[in-house]
């Protein structure tokens, strides 16, 4: 899971290719050529549900490259999107209860 991100808040459409619809996101909003990013799959978390969108799981090729757009991701402060670290349940778990202690 080291090498894939979770993007939030991109809009589900019918037939749409999810790694299309990453790389796309990564040019228009974070201004990151599509060609220095390569992914190996990207697809959605969960089933579907109407009431709200379900985040895309990317596992990036390079791990460079995903850093780069771990990093770019500041630039969508104050919109709706966003770009978090996938972590496996055990450290998720491990982190959250850090926070009461």
């Amino acid at each position: 899971m080291r090498d894939n991100l979770l993007f939030h808040n991109l809009p589900e459409e019918k037939e749409v290719n999810c790694e299309q619809k990453v790389l796309k996101f990564i040019k228009e909003k974070l201004n990151i050529e599509e060609r220095e990013v390569r992914l190996q799959r990207a697809h959605r978390i969960g089933p579907f549900n109407h009431s709200k969108t379900r985040p895309i799981v990317a596992k990036f090729s390079d791990y460079p490259v995903q850093e780069n757009v771990r990093r770019a991701a500041r630039k969508l402060k104050g919109t709706n999107f966003g770009i978090s670290e996938q972590y496996s349940k055990k450290r998720s778990s491990k982190s959250a209860g850090s926070w009461f202690q």
